[in-house]
């Protein structure tokens, strides 16, 4: 939920407002933050978009390019083919019909160019 302990502790994971550049979250129709929520699944490289766009409206100039997402569901990561995003399947040796069963692994979380499915 909006203000619960779980997206509290989320925002601290990720270094806290400093790196989020805010612990406000908003929804993938309305993109006001990097913390985005309610982003469908086949859309996803849509919602990737509003958030890169919404970065460089606060100054920071990040190329397409260098833009990495992760997603364990096999629906989300074929559109990102051809939007200049880099997109990886996780969850590989974990599935459980069309998402991952665990979660992703740190070594399927690289730096690698392109979009991957398993």
């Amino acid at each position: 939920g909006a203000y619960s302990k779980q997206r509290k502790e989320l925002v601290e994971a990720l270094g806290g407002p400093f790196w989020t550049f805010s612990d406000k979250w908003s929804y993938a129709h309305d993109v006001s933050s990097l913390l985005v929520t309610g982003a469908q699944d086949e859309h996803k490289h849509e919602t990737v978009r509003k958030i890169v766009d919404w970065l460089r409206g606060q100054g920071p100039q990040i190329k397409d390019s260098e833009v990495f997402f992760f997603d364990d569901n096999t629906l989300n990561t074929p559109p990102f083919a051809g939007s200049g995003f880099n997109a990886h399947q996780v969850s590989c040796k974990s599935r459980d019909g069309i998402i991952g069963h665990c979660g992703a692994l740190a070594s399927e979380v690289v730096r690698e160019y392109g979009v991957k499915s398993c």
